[in-house]
């Protein structure tokens, strides 16, 4: 009779709970979305980016003093991203540029960046976080990247995961486990020939 008595009794809680969901007194919990707003002053949850700045109602105050929420996503490859995210573990930036989403305006230059998981071969901007495990092969200018080509400066590098024998630029961290054993001039990594100066050099595992 006890147990008959308990059974009963969680049965009526369970549809007390199930017609407050209904009736939408209690909030019914949902998976996390891939795009949704938040309020400034709200963290942005972990795994999470700012894809967009502007004004909600909803978060209170007037539009006239400008932007008040957030637009998140999860991040993907060839995002935009608002400068005023946080960044993600493990992504790269692979172009900066202006984007209205992101508020402000265009005379006051670029406002977010594109990301992308690493591969090889990928430009990174050199404005990017090194992803953990990989090597710079190549030093170079990109227009996507953002500067003046004037005065030939390198503003982005190629990267590649490490492999024996493989010739990494000498402005490139080494991953853990791998060691150099040759030094190099390589014109992939910039500078000048003359007066023969290393820039490069080729690696293997330890």
């Amino acid at each position: 009779m006890l147990s008959i008595s308990l059974t009963i009794r969680r049965t009526v809680r369970a549809l007390a709970v199930a017609g407050l969901f209904a009736a939408g007194v209690v909030a019914a919990p949902t998976a996390a979305q891939a795009v949704s707003t938040i309020c400034y002053g709200t963290p942005v949850p972990d795994g999470y980016v700012i894809v967009g700045n502007g004004y909600s109602s909803a978060c209170g105050g007037s539009s006239i003093g400008g932007n008040n929420s957030a637009t998140i996503s999860l991040p993907v490859t060839n995002l935009v991203v608002c400068s005023n995210s946080p960044f993600p573990t493990g992504w790269v930036i692979t172009s900066n540029r202006y984007s209205s989403s992101c508020g402000g305006s265009s005379v006051g230059g670029n406002n977010s960046y594109t990301i992308s998981l690493p591969v090889t071969n990928l430009v990174v901007c050199s404005n990017s976080p090194f992803p953990t495990g990989w090597v710079i092969t190549s030093n170079r200018y990109s227009s996507v990247c953002g500067g003046s080509s004037i005065g030939i400066s390198n503003n982005s590098y190629t990267i590649a995961q490490p492999v024996t024998g493989l010739l990494v630029c000498s402005n490139s961290p080494l991953p853990s486990g791998w060691v150099a054993v040759s030094a190099h001039y390589s014109s992939s990594c910039g500078g000048s020939s003359i007066g023969i100066s290393n820039n490069s050099f080729t690696i293997r595992p330890v």
